[in-house]
Parts: C-alpha cells; sequence; structure tokens
C-alpha cells in the first residue's frame, strides 16, 4: 500500500501561523512594492491611468474590499499626495 498523503495546510497542520482576520498586511508591504503617491495636481491622463493600474492590481493581491471600512480608507489615503488629498 502507497504511504498516505501529508495533509494540506488547510486540512488541519499549518506550516505558518494564520489567522482569520483578512490577509498578512506585513507580508504583503514586505513583498509588494508600494503604490506611488498619486498627485492630481501633476499627474498627466496617462501617468493616472498607469497609477490606477497599480492601484487595482494592489486591491487583489490584498483583498482590499474584505478588509474593515476604516482600513480601507486608511490605505487609500495613504497613497495621495498631501495636495491631493483636501
Amino acid at each position: 500500500m502507497p504511504p498516505k498523503p501529508s495533509p494540506k495546510p488547510s486540512e488541519g497542520t499549518s506550516a505558518s501561523p494564520t489567522t482569520t482576520s483578512g490577509p498578512n498586511l506585513q507580508f504583503i508591504s514586505s513583498e509588494i512594492p508600494r503604490v506611488p503617491k498619486l498627485d492630481i495636481a501633476t499627474s498627466t491622463p496617462d501617468g493616472f491611468q498607469i497609477w490606477k493600474q497599480r492601484w487595482n492590481s494592489a486591491v487583489t493581491i490584498t483583498a482590499f474590499s474584505d478588509l474593515p471600512r476604516e482600513t480601507q480608507q486608511a490605505l487609500f489615503t495613504n497613497v495621495l499626495s498631501d495636495d491631493t488629498t483636501f
């Protein structure tokens, strides 16, 4: 009889601790380059489209919509320049 395969991490064992409160933001911030600040005063239409694509990618990677609303707002505000926020 062949040996029984080891259980997958989701089947009771885990290679690293996990939480159910959402994505590991420390891991994400260390592994994914930061989205550059958006400055609408100096951004061109093409530059904005590039920024928007990077923002959308970060939203997907981080499961942004699963985060609490306050965290979403704080993370979004963090990628705006001082002149862009008012």
